[in-house]
């Protein structure tokens, strides 16, 4: 295991950092180099929120969620004010997108459905507030679902504030500003525990390869979390084609509006670089990958690059985004659900039956079978005997 520290364009090679202990750095040539770093959580929009927030990132991210949350529930459970009680039990997600609703749907879940049985008298006490910019959470789908999650969340007892931007982040208590009839209002809002779901930001890898090429700098709207790239995912100002780019960093030059930041498109993405290389077209040429000349009837990815010469595909197509729609869970066994092929809109359901949508898509997109079978006993684990609480 280690993590790319730099990469060097013109010596077409990488700088690995092992993991820590593990040995010392040390540089890995390539012929072809695929990005697929994704973004991490723009920390530095708001005062605040790199030293005192927590994020949804990684695993560490969530058992560092998991433990704020109980240790909260274990100092309100010491002899303190009511009040006091109040201002450590109230956690606050800021960000109305699909992350911030989901994490809300999974908070309200684990206190209601786990924490109960250890806290009974605390739980009633606990707040859970979702702060958004927008005028409404779940930008991306359609007025009716946008109304439906927010009366499923406020139902579950999640408080919605739309319309407020936060200011500033301490370490016990937000501050916000919001618009009313009677002008701007600045309110400060305690809190013991602050996820952040409202920002992402560009890798430093990609900040450091952007400075080596300058034609990234024509990035419009001053996008510099990610890479220009053309159609066929290659980035721009690599002369050789020898960088490829793909899901949450890469952008494609000409596209408007951007392809969303989601797993959807970085899967597709990642399928077509794959069949891409595998049928091993030719990177380097200007315009589109070409499938080269075979170098002998004993050439191993001849028969590969034959077979796509028969069916005509002797320049790659560029690639194309199918958009098949939009979930979101909202806890307590309920979601809204975005059904659509390409343009075309297929369908569009709140409650259980996209709940049931939501599980079936997310089992049926592990990557076998065996992840399939564990992820379904994770469920039914879960639903009959709680989750697992221990603090590690």
């Amino acid at each position: 295991q280690g993590q790319c520290s730099a990469i060097d364009v013109k010596g077409r090679c990488i700088t690995v950092k092992p993991m820590e202990g593990r040995g010392s750095e040390f540089h890995m040539p390539y012929d072809t180099l695929v990005l697929a770093v994704g973004v991490r959580p723009a920390s530095n929009i708001v005062p605040g929120v790199k030293e005192h927030c927590l994020f949804l990132k990684d695993v560490d991210d969530a058992r560092n969620i998991r433990r704020r949350v109980t240790a909260c529930l274990e100092m309100a459970d010491l002899p303190i004010s009511m009040e006091d009680k109040q201002k450590v039990l109230t956690f606050v997600v800021i960000g109305g997108g699909p992350t911030g609703c989901e994490f809300c749907g999974e908070l309200r879940d684990f206190v209601r459905n786990d924490l109960q049985k250890f806290y009974p008298t605390l739980v009633p006490v606990v707040r859970i507030l979702i702060v958004h910019r927008g005028q409404t959470i779940l930008p991306a789908f359609g007025p009716d679902l946008k109304e439906a999650a927010r009366e499923t969340l406020e139902a579950q007892g999640v408080e919605v504030m739309t319309g407020t931007a936060v200011k500033e982040v301490l370490s016990d208590a937000i501050r916000v500003t919001r618009k009313t009839e009677a002008g701007v209002v600045e309110d400060t809002i305690p809190c013991r525990l602050c996820v952040w779901a409202a920002g992402n930001a560009g890798q430093d890898i990609i900040t450091s390869l952007r400075e080596q090429l300058p034609q990234q700098a024509e990035n419009p709207n001053g996008d510099t979390a990610r890479l220009l790239v053309d159609e066929w995912l290659r980035v721009q100002g690599v002369d050789d084609g020898s960088i490829i780019a793909l899901g949450d960093c890469s952008r494609i030059i000409g596209l408007s509006p951007p392809l969303p930041q989601t797993a959807q498109v970085a899967a597709q993405q990642g399928a077509y670089v794959a069949r891409l290389l595998n049928r091993c077209y030719d990177w380097s040429v200007s315009g589109p990958p070409r499938l080269p000349q075979a170098r002998g009837p004993e050439d191993a990815d001849a028969a590969i690059a034959q077979l796509a010469r028969a069916r005509g595909q002797t320049e790659a197509p560029g690639f194309r985004f199918l958009d098949l729609g939009r979930l979101a869970y909202l806890g307590k066994a309920n979601a809204v659900a975005e059904i659509s092929l390409g343009s075309t809109a297929v369908s569009h359901s709140a409650g259980r039956a996209a709940y049931v949508l939501w599980r079936s898509v997310y089992v049926l997109k592990q990557v076998s079978l065996r992840n399939r079978i564990l992820v379904l006993f994770d469920y039914a684990r879960t639903r009959f005997f709680g989750r697992d609480l221990t603090d590690f």
